[in-house]
């Protein structure tokens, strides 16, 4: 598929599924994310589709798309910056606070 087609109809159709409010809708948004990523260019994933990705692990109650966006983010977190690997291990820190109640690695 052609850049610009990714651009003006898949990243948008994406943003769309993700904002649906559904956890389905957000599920297949984030397990496309990965097959896609290299196809994007890279201001559009570091400014658009990765920050929706930590949108979604920080905010949902759904732990089927907490665990969607992990596996999304750690796909695609090789062709990013060290700015934003930071704001990974943030996302990583309080999910795992989350789950494990603050308690440190065994």
């Amino acid at each position: 598929m052609p850049p610009e087609a990714v651009a003006s109809v898949v990243v948008p159709m994406l943003l769309r599924a993700a904002e649906a409010g559904d956890p389905r809708a957000q599920e297949e948004m984030l397990k496309t994310v990965p097959l896609i990523h290299e196809q994007v260019d890279y201001t559009s994933l570091k400014t658009v589709l990765l920050p929706k990705a930590h949108q979604l692990c920080l905010r949902t109650t759904s732990a089927s798309v907490r665990v969607n966006s992990l596996i999304a983010i750690g796909k695609v977190i090789g062709r990013m910056d060290k700015e934003e690997a930071e704001k990974v291990l943030a996302t990583c820190a309080k999910v795992w606070e989350w789950v494990w109640g603050g308690e440190g690695v065994a």
